[in-house]
């Protein structure tokens, strides 16, 4: 079995190996305010734990992991993400439109073209509130 396709059905040691790597590859840079992210299209069994053993190791400032499971959950809660990433690998799901091409295709039919702002119209309050929202 080649050394590429052993990291690929493994994703525990293709993790450990590209930590190892990114560390050894800023050896002299302060990475404590760093969030490290190692993401899989592959089940994991152990993602959770090795990350949470790399994050004590406190080279990173955290250290995360996500396998096909938690991008399948993510993709489910962000549809609008799902519609994109289908777009981007070829994958155009039938009757469906991410925001970006139809807003491309409304314009397309217009003499003169809208600025994107005319969708917040009259929501200046909910923009307020919703930003209030988030500094908390």
């Amino acid at each position: 079995m080649r050394v590429g396709a052993e990291l690929r059905n493994n994703p525990a040691r293709k993790a450990q190996r590209d930590y190892e790597n990114r560390i050894r590859a800023r050896e002299n840079a302060d990475l404590s305010q760093v969030t490290y992210a190692a993401i899989t299209a592959r089940d994991w069994n152990g993602a959770a734990k090795w990350a949470e053993e790399r994050t004590a190791e406190g080279k990173f400032r955290e250290v995360r992991s996500y396998d096909s499971n938690d991008i399948e959950h993510w993709l489910l809660d962000a549809p609008a993400v799902g519609l994109w990433l289908a777009e981007q690998i070829g994958k155009r799901i039938q009757g469906t439109k991410d925001i970006d091409t139809y807003w491309r295709n409304l314009q397309a039919t217009l003499k003169t073209e809208l600025p994107p702002e005319v969708l917040l119209t009259n929501r200046q309050q909910t923009a307020k509130a919703f930003t209030d929202w988030v500094l908390g």
